[in-house]
């Protein structure tokens, strides 16, 4: 079998050795020696294996054909590489965000809470569930200092993690070993990490001894997913920097339990202090920073898992309540619930923003793929009417239907296998430059892009499902000739010349459709892009920088805070090109929001969600800096300070709803926390949009930030100037330095950056579906031209016997036109109602229209009008110069 394999590869070789054999027994032989040609056929099939033999041959011809017609081959080969490039870029993302399982062991096992739970709260969680076999904690740091660098770009990335973390993940480190339960016992006692692969190639230089080494490390922040209600524990801050002992190194595909995240190195939970100084929320149970992440014990199912899991979480919140507990209290507690999530493909903020946008992509992608499917199904079926004679002589002399249909599938084989081959790197490429959009140039959040073998098993899949798509189809039509009139040499009977025409007309329909729903698809996601752009916010973005300094993480507390931020914008106001400054709490556009649980005398809330309002606290001149109108009352001063009364300002939401027609100057609010705060009502403030343009301003009250009813979280600076943050920046660091060396900007950039970010998921949407859009038009396009170009090849004496007995050129350019708008109009009479039926899944994406937008539909109508008139003018005017003489030869 071997040696056979090897003979068919050998192929010419093999052919001399049997005709040298042949010739041998020739002269050897003294009758007759019957046919040479049917013994060589025998000799070979005996020689090798027949089926790979044929195979072969149809591969060889099939390079031959391509080759003839390079042009051809290529445009082709770029079509499918587009095409299949563009859906393996997006397919390797979808695959990471939302398909692949955490590279750890039985990721089935796992699961995760719904929220995030204070340290304590954790403790007790993992000291007393029954329903699983292991309870880990973990949160995410940015920002870390490393080795001491002020340079944010030599800043780390990692995980606080409970001790039993590795364990419950069932991974083991490549060199050294994990974190344990003896590890995260006393707070700050365990300064030891557990390195990624990466950093210990690149910053350690894959140094083979590191394991015992140690790495400096100093503060950082939390990343995501954290909440804190009250005011911080006045305790010394830990100093900000400190060796940590490195224990070990992890493999290099483990990235740990969220997907988007590749942390640097993880450490022990105890040591949130020493990276968060100033927040000593190991011991608070109003801060909400853990991240839970549990392993099922093989008895219990997702369902009973979460049932014990809630029993004993609302046993923990009474708990917490001590004696204070009223009957009301202990029923509404009894209303919280924890619900538990499938844990088998991590955390990721990622799939929760992009999730349903990824899916969408890529059924765009496999519409392009289609369209240039079909484009090259036309393409394959015209070059099937050149090869008509070919074909005809070839059944003649007795090769069967069967055998011809295989030769032609190859060549469509051969292009897709190219093409495959090609979209690899394009695929890399466009999925590197479509991450970039959707991380939006943020050095933390990291995906492993390099194509796997799920990626390029997918890609050989497209491969295969696009030759099916365009070559089997016209594989078979090509091979329907008539024997008879290809012998007589009469080209235009090869086939059903109307039945082909009818077919090739079908397929541009179909492209037409496809295009329409891309296209509709398209205007839609550009106009809601438009529509949040141009959406009000109730004041100017324009020339608003925002910047935030951390008091708290600088070991400043209780009234400090407010003072040492008010000295900073003192400072911040005297600098050269700044016209007006103040500060917030909660910031714009940031990642920061507070709610609180308030009374209003004389209003009688139907549901607790009466009760429920979004705060901020803001310094003095907030609302002029930013530019928010006070409709009633006044602005905040300076005045506004620690011991004077406490005062606050609501929005209109907030005044029309507790109110109603009344003034509330002079209202008296209670804030009904623990500390039973009560603010005098100064004024009434523009409802804005300060955090999501999507949604509608919430119900808002602010207070003084020298007065502050809740811990504060941070300082965020609002700076008016004409100049741009790049030519601010150092001024402004060397002003905040000079108040405090203690204190650094964390961030500064324009609000309008903060914005755009916001709009991250539109703007990729947008962006991705004009390109799509724009290429299923060049596809579309290219289509009505080809077959408007073959149909006028076709009908030349037709054409030419028009004008010879007087037809104007205006009539046979009309004839030609109309015709295109006749197919355009069946594609639009079949893609407007698909692409309707379709958008109702895009409502949640939409913004200040509907599916049905009456305009996106004209839009489509009139850009898809434009492209069949451009396809069919080239056509149309070729047509006008056909010679009637040489038409009626034609024959």
């Amino acid at each position: 079998m071997l040696r056979r394999f090897i003979n068919s590869l050998r192929h010419k070789r093999l052919d001399a050795e049997i005709a040298e054999e042949i010739e041998f027994h020739r002269s050897r032989s003294s009758g007759s020696f019957g046919n040479v040609a049917a013994i060589r056929e025998q000799m070979r099939d005996a020689s090798t294996i027949v089926r790979f033999e044929s195979l072969l041959q149809d591969l060889r011809y099939g390079l031959r054909i391509l080759a003839r017609t390079p042009a051809v081959s290529a445009v082709a080969v770029l079509s499918l590489t587009l095409g299949i490039g563009a859906n393996a870029a997006i397919f390797s993302l979808v695959d990471r965000v939302l398909l692949s399982f955490l590279p750890v062991e039985q990721p089935e096992r796992l699961v995760l809470f719904d929220q995030v739970e204070p340290y304590p709260r954790f403790k007790e969680f993992r000291n007393h569930s029954q329903a699983f076999s292991g309870f880990a904690g973990t949160a995410s740091l940015a920002g870390v200092v490393f080795n001491a660098s002020d340079n944010p770009e030599n800043s780390l990335t990692g995980r606080l993690v409970s001790g039993n973390y590795f364990d419950v993940l069932g991974v083991q480190a490549i060199m050294g070993r994990v974190l344990s339960d003896a590890d995260d016992t006393n707070p700050g006692a365990h300064p030891e990490v557990v390195i990624s692969y990466a950093l210990w190639q690149g910053r350690f230089h894959a140094d083979p001894t590191i394991v015992g080494k140690t790495v400096r490390l100093g503060a950082g922040r939390l990343s995501s997913g954290w909440g804190s209600g009250g005011f911080e524990e006045d305790r010394p801050v830990s100093p900000s920097n400190r060796d940590f002992v490195i224990l070990g190194v992890m493999p290099p595909n483990f990235f740990g339990e969220t997907v988007g995240e590749r942390p640097d190195f993880w450490a022990p939970l105890t040591m949130e202090e020493h990276f968060l100084p100033g927040r000593h929320w190991l011991s608070r149970r109003t801060a909400r920073w853990v991240q839970v992440i549990a392993r099922l014990k093989p008895s219990y199912s997702l369902k009973h898992a979460e049932a014990a899991t809630n029993i004993l979480y609302r046993q923990l919140l009474i708990e917490e309540e001590g004696t204070s507990l009223t009957e009301a209290r202990r029923r509404e507690l009894e209303q919280n619930k924890i619900k538990l999530l499938d844990g088998s493909k991590g955390f990721s903020d990622l799939r929760e923003q992009f999730g349903k946008p990824l899916w969408i992509m890529m059924a765009m992608v496999c519409v392009v793929l289609l369209i240039a499917c079909a484009n090259l199904a036309n393409l394959l079926l015209a070059r099937g009417t050149a090869r008509g004679r070919e074909i005809g002589i070839r059944l003649a002399l007795g090769v069967d239907r069967p055998r011809l249909v295989r030769q032609l599938i190859t060549e469509s084989f051969l292009l897709s296998l190219f093409g495959a081959i090609l979209s690899v790197p394009v695929g890399w490429l466009a999925s590197r430059a479509l991450f970039a959009m959707v991380s939006a140039g943020n050095p933390e959040v990291r995906i492993d892009l390099v194509p796997d073998g799920s990626v390029l098993l997918f890609t050989g899949a497209v491969a295969v499902l696009t030759t099916l798509l365009f070559g089997v189809a016209p594989a078979l039509r090509s091979t329907r000739v008539d024997i008879q009139s290809v012998l007589k040499e009469n080209e235009h009977a090869t086939t059903n010349s109307r039945s082909r025409m009818t077919g090739e007309k079908a397929v541009v329909v179909i492209q037409v459709a496809l295009s329409t729903i891309l296209l509709l698809g398209m205007a839609l996601f550009t106009r809601t892009l438009y529509n949040l752009r141009t959406q009000d916010l109730g004041y100017s973005a324009e020339r608003l920088i925002t910047a935030r300094i951390d008091p708290i993480g600088a070991g400043y507390k209780g009234e400090e805070v407010g003072q040492v931020a008010q000295r900073v914008l003192e400072k911040l106001r005297t600098l050269p090109g700044i016209t007006a400054a103040s500060y917030s709490d909660n910031g714009l556009f940031a990642d920061r929001e507070s709610g609180a649980s308030i009374r209003v005398n004389g209003f009688l809330p139907a549901s607790p969600k009466d009760a429920n309002a979004r705060f901020d606290q803001v310094g003095p001149g907030y609302f002029a800096t930013v530019g928010i109108p006070v409709l009633l009352g006044r602005d905040f001063a300076d005045t506004d300070t620690a011991h004077a009364p406490r005062v606050t300002v609501i929005n209109e939401s907030m005044a029309k709803f507790y109110f109603g027609k009344r003034s509330p100057l002079g209202e008296t609010i209670f804030y009904d926390s623990r500390l039973k705060f009560t603010l005098t009502v100064i004024g009434v403030a523009k409802d804005v949009r300060d955090h999501l343009v999507r949604d509608q301003p919430p119900r808002r009250f602010y207070v003084s930030y020298m007065q502050p009813v809740d811990g504060q979280m941070g300082t965020d600076y609002e700076i008016r100037s004409a100049l741009t943050p790049a030519v601010l920046d150092r001024q402004i660091r060397e002003g905040v330095r000079s108040v405090s060396p203690r204190l650094s900007i964390e961030f500064l950039q324009a609000l309008q950056k903060s914005i755009d970010n916001s709009l991250l998921r539109e703007r990729l949407i947008a962006r991705l579906s004009i390109l799509f859009g724009l290429l299923s038009l060049l596809l579309g396009c290219a289509g009505l031209f080809g077959i408007m170009a073959y149909s006028v090849g076709r009908r030349t004496q037709e054409i030419g016997i028009r004008i010879a007995i007087g037809g104007q050129p205006h009539n046979v350019i009309w004839a030609v036109v109309s015709e295109t708008l006749f197919l355009v109009a069946g594609g639009l009479l079949v893609g407007i109602p698909v692409a309707l039926s379709l958008s109702r899944y895009l409502q949640s994406l939409l913004f200040g229209l509907t599916p049905a937008d009456g305009w996106s539909i004209f839009a489509v109508v009139v850009i898809i009008g434009f492209m069949a008139v451009a396809a069919s003018v080239i056509p149309a005017r070729r047509a006008t110069r056909i010679d009637p003489v040489t038409a009626l030869r034609c024959e």
